[in-house]
């Protein structure tokens, strides 16, 4: 597995969460959403990629750093820790075809005001070892 397919591993492990497919009603995108998308959202977005072994021959795996973005458009993040939480729970220390592991690293939090809307973010990060 390669970082062009990872996201797609990603998206596929939320994305099949009954509980994140009824807190985000399908609404997981991968490097951006659309303008007009509804909140809250998730956006994955790679933020980089290193290969283990010998470049040429002996590649190992890939060691890819990979951010889930969970925004809302209301200025607390209370609405969102429960998906924050659930994603962890789906990703850290699953596995897949081609996935070796996920392993949750960090969450942090974002704002930001357009006009009269507060959004607010919780970004995740996840480190994914592919083959």
């Amino acid at each position: 597995m390669t970082i062009l397919n990872a996201d797609y591993w990603i998206y596929t492990k939320l994305n099949n969460d009954s509980e994140l497919a009824t807190a985000l009603g399908g609404r997981i995108y991968i490097d951006e959403a659309p303008q007009d998308a509804q909140y809250p959202l998730a956006v994955i977005v790679s933020v980089s990629s290193n290969q283990i072994g010998n470049l040429s021959r002996d590649r190992i795996m890939d060691d890819e750093l990979w951010q889930i973005a969970i925004w809302i458009d209301q200025p607390k993040y209370t609405s969102i820790d429960a998906i924050a939480e659930r994603v962890i729970t789906v990703l850290h220390k699953a596995s897949g075809t081609g996935v070796i592991g996920a392993v949750y690293e960090s969450r942090w939090r974002n704002a930001m005001q357009k006009g009269d809307v507060a959004y607010r973010a919780i970004i995740l990060e996840f480190r994914v070892y592919t083959q």
